[in-house]
C-alpha cells in the first residue's frame, strides 16, 4: 500500500520530491527552484505548483530527481524509508547518518 501523507494535501511522492528540492538547493546541486525543475525536466512553474497542492510531479520527473540525487524511486513513492540508492557509492558515514535518521523516526 502507497502511504499518504497525515494532515496534508500532497501525495508522499510530491513532498519527498520537495525534499529532494530543498536538499539540491542547499548543497547547491541547483541554484532555484527554476534550475532544479529544469534539470528533471519539469516546467519551471512546477515546484510552486507542487507546493500549493494544486500539481504533481510526473513519473518522468520522478525518474530524473531519483538519478539526480542518486535516490530510490522506492523512497520517492514511500515504499521504504531507506533513501540511498547505490549503496557502493555511499560512504560508511552516510550509511551510519542516514540508520541513525531512521532510528530518530
Amino acid at each position: 500500500m502507497i502511504k499518504k501523507l497525515s494532515n496534508s494535501k500532497q501525495d508522499i511522492w510530491d513532498k519527498r520530491m520537495l525534499l529532494l528540492l530543498a536538499e539540491a538547493l542547499a548543497k547547491r546541486i541547483a541554484d532555484s527552484d527554476v534550475d532544479w525543475c529544469e534539470k528533471i525536466g519539469a516546467y519551471s512553474s512546477n515546484a510552486s505548483m507542487v507546493k500549493a497542492g494544486k500539481r504533481g510531479f510526473t513519473i518522468k520527473n520522478m525518474v530524473a530527481a531519483a538519478r539526480l540525487h542518486n535516490t530510490s524511486l522506492d523512497w520517492i513513492c514511500g515504499l521504504t524509508d531507506i533513501k540511498i540508492k547505490n549503496v557502493s557509492k555511499t560512504s560508511g558515514i552516510e550509511l551510519i547518518e542516514e540508520g541513525l535518521r531512521l532510528l530518530k523516526k
